[in-house]
């Protein structure tokens, strides 16, 4: 028996939003629009599961395993995702994890601590809103979540966005897949491999991805994007 295949609302309602993304407004105040001291929006993060990650602690995932907290568990690879919208930060740590914490942080390349301060602990990071699960994995519900790259995965994450330009269509078009490989630079860290896996092509899907990606035009990029440094990493 053949399973039939999910449609996707050609538009989005407030309710749908809500049930992407968990987010109780994704375009208002809940939804990224916050000022620098707020701390209260946690957004759901698609990452490649580290050594020193609370999942690999609890147990409930291996280094290397692709974890989305919005789907609360570890998705088999490949992953399918849709990239809807991307963004730059610079952010500077006090240290490592468990204990390091956010010194501060940038969106802003003209920023004068981006070239001054030293780079101990000072990223970049590149990142994107991304729908998972879309059209080739069915087993899992379609979800919204930022997933961020960074030192250890920076020519990746340059490839993927030189990727998107040159396709010479929207982003939120594409579809790529994304496993994971251990690093060949960083000791005891997992990076990720991207892929193109096709292009949308039924217009109500081209509607809803679009319309998913206006929905964060705004407040993703004010939204508090935060990528700890990984172990191997100084």
């Amino acid at each position: 028996m053949v399973e039939e295949e999910k449609k996707l609302p050609a538009e989005l309602t407030r309710s749908q939003l809500v049930a992407l993304t968990g987010i109780k407004d994704p375009t208002g105040p809940e939804g990224g629009f916050i000022e620098d001291d707020q701390d209260e929006i946690q957004i759901p993060r698609l990452k490649i599961v580290q050594n020193l990650s609370a999942e690999v602690g609890n147990g409930q995932a291996r280094p290397g395993d692709i974890w989305s907290d919005a789907h609360g568990q570890v998705l088999a690879p490949p992953v399918t995702v849709v990239p809807l919208q991307s963004r730059k930060d610079w952010q500077k740590w006090s240290g490592p994890p468990p204990d390091g914490v956010v010194v501060w942080r940038t969106s802003d390349p003209r920023d004068p601590r981006v070239e001054e301060d030293p780079e101990s602990f000072k990223y970049k990071i590149l990142s994107w809103m991304v729908l998972v699960s879309h059209a080739d994995n069915k087993e899992i519900s379609p979800q919204v979540c930022v997933m961020s790259l960074k030192r250890s995965s920076m020519p990746i994450a340059r490839q993927w966005y030189s990727m998107q330009k040159r396709q010479g269509m929207p982003m939120w078009v594409q579809k790529y897949h994304i496993r994971s490989t251990p690093s060949k630079r960083y000791n005891n860290v997992w990076t990720p491999l991207i892929h193109p896996s096709g292009i949308i092509t039924r217009k109500e899907e081209i509607k809803f991805t679009q319309s998913l990606a206006n929905s964060y035009l705004a407040s993703f990029l004010m939204m508090r994007v935060e990528a700890p440094p990984e172990e191997g990493e100084e």
